[in-house]
């Protein structure tokens, strides 16, 4: 088969538009594929950092009332040793509702146990002996 020069210039102009097509059409995808990495990387870099700032809030919101809870609690018992089961409850049940525990107690180092629901109380627990 003979083809005449005009065919054959034509044929590698072809050939050599496709491989161009091609090492342009490559470098684009990497590129593409490159960058689109990079912004799926940062989105979740930033994501993350959005939820960890949540959660170290939540945080530090439960330990800040626990710590206000521990401190009146402390207070109401060198106030009254011999403090009400009744104001005892009503800090747990507080601090219970407000930051929707699903329980609140406390054990006392003399054994005596108060859950923020008093019928969850167990006559046999004591909390100086944990099973």
């Amino acid at each position: 088969m003979h083809l005449s020069l005009q065919a054959k210039i034509t044929f590698q102009s072809i050939i050599v538009a496709i491989i161009v097509a091609l090492g342009v059409g490559g470098v684009s995808f990497y590129a593409f594929k490159s960058d689109s990495d990079t912004r799926i990387k940062s989105e979740a870099s930033s994501q993350a950092n959005a939820i960890s700032t949540y959660i170290n809030s939540w945080s530090d919101d439960r330990i800040g009332t626990m710590q206000a809870v521990k401190q009146k609690i402390e207070a109401s018992l060198r106030e009254n040793p011999e403090v009400n089961e009744k104001d005892i409850l009503n800090i747990l049940q507080q601090a219970q509702t407000s930051l929707q525990f699903g329980l609140t107690f406390l054990g006392l180092e003399n054994g005596a146990m108060y859950r923020h629901d008093p019928s969850l109380n167990s006559a046999d627990y004591d909390p100086r002996k944990r099973r």
